[in-house]
């Protein structure tokens, strides 16, 4: 999270939005483009219960949180200009254009959400894992997932008791202010029950799948992310110093002090340090 307490996303990450371009129309009357610049998650911090990894069946684990608010701030750029095609309404169209920088808020209140977790686990990956791949702990995690069998998102419950209306700031055009704020308002008291009734079903199939898919299982492809090769050391002997003393302190007992070994053995003897010989 940033200073803000909200987590950007990367709007380059996004597959819905190529450069950042959520729309592009070329009418008879205009040429429109509409590009998203930011977006900002807030709220993800105001976390009122959080239960994680509760055995409930066969590796099957499930999570369950509660959220006071989640936010959603958008800032997108509306670019009209004169159309420029051959059966144009506009006989002379210029280089004039209106741009609007826009801000959008959505976003709900008493979030309930339970997920539930397949974990399964390749045991003879597992068994093969060697001490020396986990000695780095930029390995650590690799490994694990390497030993994964299968993982994916079986289950997301998710209950709203309040969806905030949206909000469109930042018009410099008060007509387009007026006109769009009054439809944005009509369109959501029409459709709020129905959208509070479709919300469990749109994150138990559309958004599970999209977990599993576009994020777990493109995750889990990257060979990158599932490199637990051992670990390689040079030398005949291990030197404990290195092995166990943070860079700092190796060199001073006349070792090299590069972390050969990783840096496992020395932040685990140093929380041992701290839990039993310190005051």
């Amino acid at each position: 999270l940033d200073a803000d307490r909200a987590f950007v996303v990367e709007v380059s990450d996004l597959d819905f939005a190529t450069d950042g371009v959520l729309f592009e129309g070329h009418d008879q009357l205009t040429q429109t483009t509409i590009t998203l610049d930011s977006v900002k998650v807030k709220g993800l911090d105001t976390f009122t219960r959080f239960e994680a990894l509760l055995p409930i069946g066969n590796q099957t684990l499930q999570n369950n949180f509660e959220w006071s608010f989640i936010a959603v701030e958008a800032q997108l750029t509306i670019d009209i200009r004169p159309s420029t095609l051959p059966d144009s309404m506009i006989a002379n169209p210029g280089a004039e254009r209106v741009i609007e920088t826009i801000q959008i808020d959505v976003g709900a209140d008493n979030i309930e959400a339970t997920v539930s977790l397949l974990l399964a686990i390749d045991q003879g990956r597992l068994g093969g894992v060697t001490i020396g791949s986990l000695l780095s702990m930029d390995n650590i995690i690799s490994c694990l997932l390497f030993s994964l069998f299968q993982v994916q998102i079986s289950g997301i419950d998710v209950t709203v008791g309040n969806v905030r209306e949206p909000s469109l700031t930042g018009f410099v055009s008060r007509g387009i202010d007026r006109v769009v704020s009054k439809a944005v308002e009509a369109v959501f008291k029409m459709y709020e029950p129905v959208f509070l009734d479709v919300v469990p079903n749109m994150f138990q199939t559309t958004l599970r799948d999209l977990i599993n898919d576009d994020v777990i299982g493109a995750f889990l492809s990257n060979e990158g992310s599932t490199d637990c090769s051992a670990a390689l050391f040079s030398g005949d002997f291990i030197d404990f110093r290195d092995l166990l003393l943070v860079p700092e302190d190796a060199r001073v007992q006349g070792a090299s002090g590069e972390k050969p070994y990783g840096e496992l053995g020395s932040t685990v003897m140093s929380t041992v340090r701290d839990m039993l010989f310190e005051p």
